[in-house]
């Protein structure tokens, strides 16, 4: 799969996540560099959850894969009641690939 769509379908289904599952009422989507790493992180409202006692369903199975398959750190953080937070790090030199590709 292309290294764009990849990142896409991780942000789209973190957000499809705070919605169908978190029943958030505010995303936040920042992107900014860092450490030669392109940082998406996004932020959600939700009800949040405890990750070591979550059964990684398919959407979080795919978000993890995807990232791997390009070489991207992903973290999710989250406490119940207090939201959720995911943050995809991808290097800089994969961002500039994508970007000649697109062009």
């Amino acid at each position: 799969m292309n290294q764009g769509i990849c990142i896409f379908r991780i942000l789209q289904e973190a957000v499809s996540n705070a919605i169908k599952h978190a029943s958030a009422s505010s995303i936040v989507l920042s992107v900014f560099e860092k450490r030669e790493q392109v940082i998406f992180s996004l932020i959600d409202n939700g009800h949040g959850f405890l990750i070591e006692e979550v059964t990684l369903g398919e959407g979080l199975k795919n978000m993890k894969e995807r990232a791997k398959s390009i070489d991207a750190n992903l973290e999710i953080i989250s406490s119940p009641e207090k939201g959720t937070q995911l943050i995809l790090g991808i290097p800089v030199s994969l961002m500039r690939k994508i970007r000649q590709m697109t062009n």
